[in-house]
């Protein structure tokens, strides 16, 4: 087993969620912080991404879930 390391992934443009399931599905650890914004204090507060288009995430290099993921 190799060592695990932590990449930044970059996602196309609406591809958060479908690339989070495909973290979870490979048993990959994953960081994708979120922040509250509310623009008018009349509209309900929205879950916006911190870092919009990337997600952070530990694989190993050399394994088979870089491999998988880089597709």
């Amino acid at each position: 087993m190799g060592s695990f390391q932590w990449f930044v992934l970059s996602v196309k443009p609406n591809k958060d969620n479908a690339v989070i399931g495909l973290l979870i599905d490979r048993d990959v650890e994953y960081y994708y912080p979120v922040v509250w914004i509310q623009r008018y204090e009349y509209r309900k507060a929205k879950q916006r991404p911190y870092f919009s288009g990337y997600i952070f995430a530990t694989i190993d290099p050399q394994g088979q879930q870089a491999a998988d993921i880089r597709s």
